[in-house]
């Protein structure tokens, strides 16, 4: 037992010194090529002094200037810095931030000229700044002139398709007070806040940023504001509305004598319309295909039918398939004389409404097309059938619907056409 529990020790040690030794060579191997990237960038791309941007000057910028006080136009500093040697040819003023930091009390006091220290900041990783040129400016401070100005809106890019600006809107706050050297407060013209339309699809469309002071050239004026940012509030109109509607088909005449139209069917049987939203909402909930005349027809009909659009709609399609399936009547009784065809319309009973939807409109009727004996089809009223139409998982919007028709004793049903219907969230219908 003794001899066991050595040897399980003997096992458990050495593997955690194993452990411990590759443990030690991954973080050995990993230095080690950190070492060696480090060692090829030194070669290739090595770290070098150089002056800097290549651009010209880095603009110099007044802080804690005193309320009341501007700074006359300060000059530009360049600066030494130490860099890789690529980083070194790309860069910019931009990549610098430039301040002098204005001697408040020196001003109170009545000393409105000051020579004060550069302090230069780089924005690019990598890049440091060894010394400015010149390490010190000369700061001029003037008492500043003021002005309120109202906030207007500077609108850039065109709304969404079917959206439009309708010139209303309100925004926070209406004006700021800009300050600086009078010549370039009297040069400013407009306090803009720039409104991007691309995504204005929000009946409120909601936009903050910055302001921006602009001469009446355009030309954009460096003075200070009471408030750098604003927030803006756009009444957007949708001028275009987009819906999907049933086709429904529009079939006229009667086909030869002995035969009958057994079904309908249209593909794709929707159609994505879009137009004025007011027009678009007054469509009942289908668009009419181009008349189908089966006078005479002893087969099947398959043809493709224009859509019939309103005046200003548009389609994502022009046309669809329209099928009419005709076949010979057959009474059971072997004589084709014997029978006779007739169209009813019969009111539909709507069964099984999910909760929330009901049927757009109140009146509708089914065309239905039975067959049988004459003496029998002459005596029928539309009250001798029972026409239901289910609308179990049903959703909202615009679809086609076949009722399920009951008829008397000995009377054939040959076809019931389609129904377009439109269901909207609203009461549940009863039927």
């Amino acid at each position: 037992m003794i001899e066991a529990l050595r040897t399980a020790g003997a096992i458990t040690v050495a593997g955690l010194m194993s452990v411990v030794h590759h443990w030690m060579l991954a973080l050995f191997s990993l230095v080690a090529s950190f070492g060696v990237w480090f060692a090829v960038q030194d070669l290739d791309n090595p770290r070098v002094e150089g002056d800097a941007p290549r651009d010209g000057g880095i603009q110099v910028v007044a802080v804690n200037v005193p309320q009341g006080y501007a700074v006359e136009d300060l000059t530009t500093v360049r600066v030494r810095v130490d860099a890789r040697q690529s980083d070194l040819l790309t860069l910019r003023a931009s990549d610098f931030k430039a301040e002098v930091d204005v001697d408040a009390d020196a001003i109170q006091r009545g000393r409105l000229t000051q020579t004060r220290r550069v302090k230069v900041e780089s924005r690019r990783g990598g890049v440091n700044v060894v010394q400015v040129v010149p390490p010190t400016i000369d700061v001029s401070v003037i008492a500043a002139s003021t002005k309120d100005v109202p906030i207007t809106l500077r609108r850039v890019n065109r709304e969404p398709d079917g959206f439009r600006d309708s010139g209303t809107f309100t925004v926070t706050p209406g004006a700021v007070t800009v300050s600086g050297r009078k010549d370039l407060v009297d040069r400013v013209s407009t306090v803009e806040l720039e409104v991007n339309l691309a995504n204005a699809r929000d009946v409120d469309y909601v936009v903050e940023g910055d302001l921006v002071a602009r001469a009446s050239d355009g030309n954009v004026l460096q003075v200070a504001m009471s408030q750098t940012r604003a927030r803006a509030t756009l009444k957007i109109d949708q001028v275009f509305s987009p819906r999907l509607l049933a086709l429904f088909p529009q079939i006229t005449g009667a086909p030869a004598a002995g035969y009958i139209v057994t079904n309908i069917s249209v593909d794709p049987p929707v159609v994505l319309a879009t137009g004025e939203k007011p027009v678009i909402d007054s469509l009942r909930g289908s668009m009419n295909l181009e008349k189908l005349d089966v006078t005479g027809a002893r087969q099947s009909i398959t043809v493709t039918r224009q859509i019939d659009r309103p005046p200003n709609v548009s389609t994502d399609r022009p046309s669809a398939v329209v099928r009419v399936e005709i076949q010979a009547i057959d009474c059971g009784t072997g004589l084709a004389a014997a029978c006779q065809q007739a169209t009813f319309f019969v009111a539909p009973i709507f069964e099984s409404a999910p909760v929330g939807l009901r049927v757009e409109g109140l009146t509708y009727t089914v065309q239905v097309h039975v067959s049988g004996p004459l003496e029998r089809i002459a005596l029928l009223k539309p009250a001798d059938f029972k026409a239901t139409i289910s609308l179990a998982g049903a959703t909202a919007g615009a679809g086609i619907y076949v009722a399920k028709l009951t008829a008397p004793v000995g009377i054939r049903v040959d076809s019931v056409e389609p129904l377009a219907l439109t269901l909207l969230s609203g009461a549940t219908l009863v039927p």
